[in-house]
């Protein structure tokens, strides 16, 4: 039954990510994960999504085909996944799905290439994510595009204005657009020139 698959999925998916696995056993590995990925019932590919979500014994076409399913067996795995390309996360971002941007825009680490493609064209609530992930390497320009974007959205602002580090370029302009809390946050925490601080005092 398709209970029982399931099952069979989740133990299966477990033991081939705990052990260390011969070369001729991960082949078959890999095809057990694939005959998996292909059955017809949701509950089986989500408990292959949802045992491997961290790891690195996925075969790469099957994490593309299960991050292209249905929500509730893409987005654990693109979740964590390690196998993902920047390539492959990129393409699903400009697909233009929030709750997937969103869960990329969270992951444990988001590269420069991908957040850049999140503030060119998410949504409203993954720009706001990504700004609020410390581990999402944001360059410079596309904090500044994020602003020009969103200048009217007090969360995506406080979003940025709360990141760890911040260019001063971006704390400047920041500076007239946010909540008075927020204004007091960046003064506290983030450098500013001392022109402007001449000027605010």
């Amino acid at each position: 039954t398709a209970d029982e698959r399931a099952v069979a999925a989740h133990k299966i998916c477990r033991t081939i990510d705990r052990n260390t696995l011969t070369e001729e056993d991960r082949i078959r590995a890999e095809e057990i994960i694939r005959v998996m990925a292909a059955d017809a019932t949701e509950l089986v590919r989500r408990a292959l999504s949802v045992t491997l979500k961290n790891s690195p014994v996925v075969p790469h076409d099957v994490a593309v085909k299960l991050a292209h399913d249905v929500e509730s067996i893409a987005l654990p795995i693109l979740s964590y996944s390690p196998v993902f390309t920047d390539e492959d996360l990129i393409e699903i971002v400009r697909l233009g799905e929030p709750v997937r941007q969103v869960v990329i825009a969270k992951r444990p680490r988001v590269s420069r290439a991908v957040s850049s493609v999140i503030v060119e064209c998410g949504a409203e609530r993954a720009v706001e994510a990504v700004c609020a992930n410390d581990n999402a390497d944001i360059a410079e320009s596309a904090l500044q595009e994020v602003i020009a974007r969103f200048e009217k959205s007090e969360q995506v602002l406080a979003a940025v204005a709360y990141r760890n580090v911040l260019p001063m370029s971006v704390t400047e302009k920041l500076i007239d657009l946010v909540s008075d809390q927020v204004r007091d946050h960046l003064l506290n925490h983030h450098e500013i020139s001392a022109e402007l601080a001449l000027e605010i005092v």
